[in-house]
């Protein structure tokens, strides 16, 4: 998903760096838009559903710490350390989605810009 997500923001920033320079490489009219505001629907939704999943695996590791202070032991150690292993590589990915959708918001503003000038 990351690399899907990556070459489609490099393609709609190759097509504002190609309407900026006033050589348009697509028709910036309303039929692209709408594919544009529906993977825009898309990667919130995909942003939307990792942040349920990180949240969930935040919730869980602090309830795992707590497990581990109150009956210290071997199996509420790693019970811990696994849910924190999986919480680091979560929030990573959502910090991600949640900096790419971002962007396309900027593109999606600038491309807008370009289209009504």
């Amino acid at each position: 998903m990351r690399k899907y997500f990556k070459d489609y923001i490099n393609y709609i920033a190759a097509i504002v760096k190609a309407a900026e320079a006033g050589k348009p490489s697509e028709p910036l009219d309303e039929k692209f838009f709408a594919r544009l505001e529906t993977m825009l629907s898309r990667m919130k939704h995909e942003r939307i559903c990792h942040l349920l999943v990180t949240v969930l695996f935040a919730i869980l590791t602090v309830m795992s710490l707590g497990i581990l202070m109150e009956t210290p032991g071997p199996q509420s150690a790693l019970l811990f350390m696994l849910f924190l292993i999986l919480v680091v590589p979560y929030t990573n990915h959502y910090y991600f989605l949640e900096n790419g959708v971002q962007k396309l918001y900027k593109l999606w503003d600038r491309l807008k810009d370009l289209s009504n000038s």
